[in-house]
């Protein structure tokens, strides 16, 4: 089943509250009620655009697909890129690290970013 996963999203992106936060950024109250607790099971194009911007993200990203139980997909069927078990936020990630070690972390973000938007720029 195809399904939206708002919360990993904001939780990757560390927002805390995301309610507040899509108030903030033009949302009405209902629908950020709704997105903020993962209660849409439809939602439109405008808004999907709007929430990829303000998530700097892709209509990917806020999709996630669980087979049925029962059923037989092909290995290779296009879906699967959508099951998603991996992603956690920065927080998880970093419970287990000492925090002597977090100057070696960031310094190891910037160099992966770095080379990111270098990536980017040369697209």
């Amino acid at each position: 089943m195809l399904y939206y996963n708002f919360k990993k999203m904001f939780d990757i992106r560390g927002i805390i509250n995301p309610y507040k936060f899509l108030i903030k950024h033009g949302f009405s109250t209902s629908k950020a009620s709704y997105i903020a607790n993962d209660h849409y099971s439809s939602l439109s194009l405008v808004a999907t655009e709007q929430l990829c911007l303000i998530l700097n993200c892709t209509p990917n990203d806020l999709l996630e697909w669980k087979p049925e139980e029962n059923a037989t997909y092909r290995d290779d069927a296009a879906l699967n890129k959508l099951i998603r078990n991996d992603l956690k936020n920065v927080s998880q990630l970093m419970e287990d690290v000492p925090t002597d070690k977090f100057p070696e972390l960031l310094s190891a973000f910037e160099e992966v970013k770095k080379k990111f938007l270098d990536e980017k720029n040369e697209d």
